[in-house]
């Protein structure tokens, strides 16, 4: 059976009039809706552990769910919350890496079964320097690591991943701001960074980031410090050009460094149990490294969307090592029967490397397309001097008593 309703029979005049005066005054309302926005590339002051877009597998300006490979930003909101103060920290949190000890002072990293051996500053590749794993993190804005094969933009190279070091920009406005840190075994670090425009209007600024950290461990006799300075200065020439010039150096200075480890058995075949803090290093064993870079950058916003870059850099590597450990099996009982073995080596390391790089949008056949294209010059040349593998004729004596005091 159908029915037709009549409002105006069942629903009284004053309940009618009710509901159309409020309706009247929701009309007459104004609805503000209020949200963050987009994040851009740049992660620092965002609280964010996400980035709004990356160009570290393609080189085009895409968001992560548009680029088609596996790409993971570590944010500076993240490095700071989660105290990864070290580019070895960094990379044991990202997602797909894995990292391989071999000593305290060597650390291979791998991503999908392969090393990781494609480093860039700045999206500029680089040659992989001994310890550069304990590089000093407080330079950079994000680390971006990009998983698979990065030919396109780095060259041959294994298909492991592409790992891209981001340093800090100066801004228009003052800011600074300092941290203390205390850990155990004697973990000390103290970072500043401040950055400070040298004109009224901004147009002319720079930014200096120190951090110096004196650390000791669990392992006997091992203790390491690092220094690190970063300056750099943004002109704008134009309201479309930028010159950008920094300089930044990072001084690693371990000590009681190990090379290997101990060994894994007596000479009765039976497993040791050391401790964790056994520590097969001489005294003076140490492994100094340091790391120089120069650079200079122009960039140029043309008014039809297209992006000119060019970069110049000029890298220099130091390493100093002098270093002692032992092979064979102890005696069970005695802790003799190890055989002393040392090495030493000196090695230095110059690159400059160009990169050139523009892209922007165009149009054809009916649609729009956006285009990258770029030249990269490198050159390096390296200095290596070693006394190659050293049997020293002093007896090591018993592990069991070994205190790191060798001739």
């Amino acid at each position: 059976m159908k029915q037709n309703w009549d409002l105006s029979r069942h629903v009284p005049l004053a309940t009618i009039l009710l509901v159309s005066s409020t309706l009247a005054r929701a009309e007459e309302q104004t609805l503000t809706v209020e949200g963050t926005p987009s994040l851009g590339d740049t992660t620092e002051q965002t609280a964010s552990y996400t980035t709004g877009e990356t160009r570290a597998a393609t080189g085009l300006t895409l968001s992560p769910q548009e680029t088609p490979q596996s790409v993971s930003v570590l944010t500076r909101q993240r490095m700071d919350d989660q105290q990864l103060t070290s580019v070895q920290s960094a990379l044991e949190a990202t997602t797909g890496i894995t990292s391989r000890t071999l000593d305290s002072e060597r650390v291979d990293f791998y991503s999908r079964g392969f090393s990781i051996d494609s480093f860039q500053f700045d999206g500029v590749p680089t040659s992989f320097v001994n310890g550069a794993s304990f590089l000093d993190t407080a330079f950079y804005d994000r680390i971006e690591v990009v998983r698979g094969a990065t030919g396109l933009l780095t060259g041959a190279g294994n298909p492991g991943a592409s790992v891209n070091l981001v340093r800090k920009r100066p801004s228009e406005v003052f800011q600074a701001h300092t941290t203390l840190s205390a850990g155990s075994w004697d973990n000390y670090r103290a970072m500043a960074d401040v950055s400070v425009p040298l004109t009224e209007d901004g147009r002319v600024r720079a930014r200096v980031v120190g951090s110096y950290q004196d650390r000791h461990s669990w392992l006997d006799r091992y203790q390491q410090k690092k220094q690190a300075l970063y300056a750099v200065i943004d002109a704008d020439l134009s309201d479309d050009t930028t010159l950008s010039v920094g300089y930044d150096a990072q001084i690693i200075q371990p000590k009681g460094t190990t090379w290997g480890g101990v060994p894994r058995w007596y000479s009765d075949g039976s497993e040791t149990h050391w401790s964790r803090s056994v520590n097969s290093a001489a005294n003076w064993s140490h492994w100094n490294n340091t790391l120089r870079t120069a650079f200079a950058s122009l960039e140029h916003n043309f008014d039809n969307g297209w992006n000119l870059k060019t970069h110049f850099s000029q890298q220099r590597t130091e390493s100093d090592a002098k270093l002692f450990s032992s092979l064979g099996y102890p005696d069970r009982n005695s802790g003799e029967g190890l055989i002393p073995i040392a090495l030493a080596s000196r090695a230095s390391s110059r690159q400059n490397s160009l990169d050139v790089q523009t892209s922007g949008p165009f149009s054809l056949l009916g649609r729009e397309h956006e285009m990258v294209m770029g030249l990269m010059l490198s050159k390096r040349i390296s200095d290596e001097y070693s006394s190659g593998f050293v049997y020293p004729s002093s007896p090591l004596g018993s592990i069991y008593q070994w205190n790191g005091d060798y001739p």
